[in-house]
Order: C-alpha cells, then structure tokens, then sequence
C-alpha cells in the first residue's frame, strides 16, 4: 500500500513536483520494516509546446523510524524527455543513474501515456436553479460523492 501525494506548481515555462510517498508491505520479507518513505521529484523546462526536458528523482531511504544508511537506501537520478502526441497521448523516454550500491546503476525508462477523461456528474458541477435535474428545477446535491448539503437560497455552499 501506498499514499503518494503530489505537491506540483507550474510557473511559465517551468513545472516543479514533489511526491513524498509513504510505503507499507502486508506480505513478504519488508513487512517488519513498517512504513518506508520514497520521495521523488520532478524540474521540467517547456522547450516548445510539444517537448519538455525534465531531471527527475526517485528514492527510497528506509523505514520513517529510522532511515537506512546510505549505502542500502535507493537514489536513482533520471535526465528524460516528455513529448505530448496530441490531445490524448504522450511519451516519456529517460536514461536513470543508480549512485549507491543497492541501486541498479544504469536504467532506461520509457512510458507510453494514454490520457482519459472522467464525467463529472451533472449534479455535482450545477448550483443554477434554474438548471433542469431530472425533471426538477432544483440541483439535487444527495447523491454527489464528496459534497455537503445544500444551504443558502440558491443551494450552493
């Protein structure tokens, strides 16, 4: 199991991310470990529209109670490329360099992308009145998952 945030800001030409995750095995030899932290990062530059050159980083530096000594924990260094194929694909190709012992020394990474769009229900992105609901003037706002009670006198918060 994992929680991955992303904490990301993208500014002009320039997208910085950092993704502190927290790690825990159920099953296997880690299990006594607990939870393990790997933090990674992203710098990427807008060359064009199309084409970023990004540096990337990933680790994995042990237990949050403890962290492992250098030599064991996980550091790998990524210089990628991001290209966008249009509206719905994209492509990502980089060579990664592992700087410990415990780290695979050279990595070639590449990721093909399909992105996907997900409705959002009618219900959840309405707070018109006057907008027809299923056969009602007023939004309904019970079933929306995430979403407190209407208040006020037009039904939004």
């Amino acid at each position: 199991m994992a929680i991955r945030p992303i904490v990301d800001k993208q500014w002009h030409s320039w997208y910085l991310a950092f993704n502190p995750a927290l790690e825990r095995s159920f099953h296997g030899p880690s299990v006594p470990e607990g939870v393990g932290f790997s933090p990674s990062f992203k710098v990427a530059y807008s060359v064009t529209k199309k084409l970023s050159a990004r540096f990337e980083y990933y680790g994995s530096v042990g237990p949050v109670t403890g962290f492992d000594p250098f030599s064991m924990q996980q550091q790998q260094f990524f210089p990628t490329i991001d290209y966008d194929l249009g509206p719905n694909w994209e492509f990502n190709l980089g060579m990664g360099v592992g700087v410990t012992c415990n780290t695979e020394h050279l990595i070639l990474k590449m990721i093909i992308g399909r992105r996907f769009e997900f409705p959002t229900p009618m219900c959840c992105i309405s707070c018109d009145p006057t907008v027809t609901l299923r056969g009602d003037t007023r939004p309904n706002l019970d079933n929306c998952p995430g979403r407190r009670r209407r208040r006020g006198r037009n039904g939004c918060d």
